[in-house]
Order: C-alpha cells, then sequence, then structure tokens
C-alpha cells in the first residue's frame, strides 16, 4: 500500500507539471517542493521504523534466550 500511494503522489506531480500556466508556475514549483519533501520523510520514517524494529526483535531475541538459561 505504502508503494502504491508513493506512485500515486509521483504521477499526480508528473501531471501537475503538465497543467502548469504561466501564473501557477511559481505555486506549482513549491508545491512540487513539498511533495519531494513530504515522500523524503516518509522514506525516512520508514527506514527508522525497520531499523527500530529490528533492533527490537534482536533484543528479544536475546531475552528469550537469556531466560531459556
Amino acid at each position: 500500500m505504502f508503494i502504491f500511494l508513493i506512485i500515486c503522489a509521483i504521477c499526480a506531480g508528473f501531471v501537475g507539471i503538465f497543467l502548469f500556466s504561466q501564473a501557477t508556475m511559481g505555486v506549482g514549483i513549491i508545491a512540487l517542493g513539498c511533495l519531494f519533501g513530504i515522500l523524503a520523510r516518509i522514506v525516512q520514517a520508514s527506514f527508522h521504523q525497520e531499523q527500530l524494529l529490528n533492533a527490537l526483535n534482536k533484543s528479544k531475541q536475546e531475552d528469550i534466550e537469556k531466560q531459556k538459561d
């Protein structure tokens, strides 16, 4: 679902590029900058969540092994 939403956002951004007129070019560039910033933050959060889950799973496995001993 995550990948689908990113693909939709990128497609919407590309469609928006072709719909700019001279009057809306500045606002459109700012909007694309916001879109790319939001996408970068989503990717960063996903990466950090994956790292955190791996660390928690590793810690949980170590605790289970200690309890067995």
